[in-house]
């Protein structure tokens, strides 16, 4: 940081809920954010949804004190270990502060020297970071300017991994990395500003959109999914039979999936015909289940599920 910054929250608080309402990047009030200047760190105090922060939602600490987590001797187990950690942390607080407790990440942000700092879990980039070749996919496709951080537990050893990597990527390429994906975590972006950081993280996730044949939204899915449930129903209402129903309504259901570009690992077409006379009605459901990717995801079903239904009556013109 060239020129400290004033200690304006507006523009932090600005940060947080352009992210925290956005549920391409957080879900559930997760993510964190922060602020730095030379001798403070503003960070999103715990249990605070990033969406409708407030500056009173967030903590004032010394970073002064903060920086004393390292060089210091610490207690092999791990228990005792994390205990003395969160007591130096809340030690960092400065007065007044003593009723917010500080997030365990609160030292991955220290460590940026940029201003602003925004962690958060977009899943397109989780995608990427839960998969068996997580590693190899981030440096393939988002480039080597992104530093991976191996999965380790939470808290201090998290803490101390991410400093020694960004201190390792600080020597090979001559300056601090402004880009990390956690594995099996998130994402976590540092700029000068609000817009820096929105689009840096903008710019991240469009190559993921660019490269890798992401699964189609729920929206999508649906969309095709109920566009074709009218055509294969209409198509079950014409036919001769029940049995002729349900073939046909098959038929129409994948033609119309075809014609939208989604491919169904599974597709299932139910059709009810307990009311198939003239006059009467025929009820379609399509089920269409998309593998996610070839990835490999850990942790999520290898295939999403979406359905959609159509009634329609009978032809009572169709031919007996």
């Amino acid at each position: 940081m060239s020129t400290p910054p004033k200690e304006d929250l507006a523009e932090l608080v600005a940060l947080s809920r352009h992210f925290g309402s956005d549920p391409e990047y957080v879900l559930a009030g997760g993510g964190n954010t922060s602020f730095k200047t030379e001798s403070r760190l503003f960070i999103k105090g715990s249990g605070t949804a990033l969406a409708d922060i407030e500056p009173a939602g967030f903590v004032r600490l010394d970073r002064a004190r903060l920086a004393s987590l390292w060089g210091r001797d610490y207690p092999a187990d791990p228990h005792a270990l994390e205990a003395l950690v969160t007591e130096v942390l809340l030690a960092a607080r400065e007065p007044g502060q003593e009723a917010k407790r500080p997030s365990v990440e609160t030292p991955l942000h220290d460590f940026f020297p940029e201003a602003y700092v925004a962690h958060t879990h977009p899943a397109l980039i989780n995608g990427l970071a839960c998969s068996r070749r997580g590693e190899e996919a981030v440096r393939e496709l988002l480039g080597a300017e992104v530093l991976w951080i191996p999965t380790v537990n939470p808290g201090f050893q998290l803490a101390a991994t991410v400093r020694r990597e960004m201190e390792s990527f600080s020597r090979r390429h001559g300056r601090s990395p402004d880009l990390l994906v956690l594995q099996n975590h998130g994402l976590c972006v540092a700029g000068r500003d609000f817009a820096e950081v929105r689009r840096k993280s903008e710019a991240l996730l469009a190559k993921v959109r660019a490269q890798v044949p992401v699964l189609p939204d729920a929206a999508l899915l649906a969309a095709g999914a109920e566009g074709a449930s009218p055509n294969r129903a209409r198509a079950a209402s014409l036919a001769r039979s029940p049995a002729a129903a349900s073939a046909a309504a098959t038929e129409a259901a994948a033609q119309a999936l075809a014609g939208r570009s989604i491919t169904c690992a599974r597709l299932n077409v139910p059709v009810d015909t307990s009311d198939f006379r003239r006059g009467g009605s025929v009820t379609v459901r399509v089920e269409c289940a998309v593998t996610l990717s070839d990835l490999g995801l850990l942790g999520v079903p290898a295939t999403r599920t979406v359905t959609a239904s159509a009634t329609v009556p009978i032809d009572v013109f169709r031919r007996q």
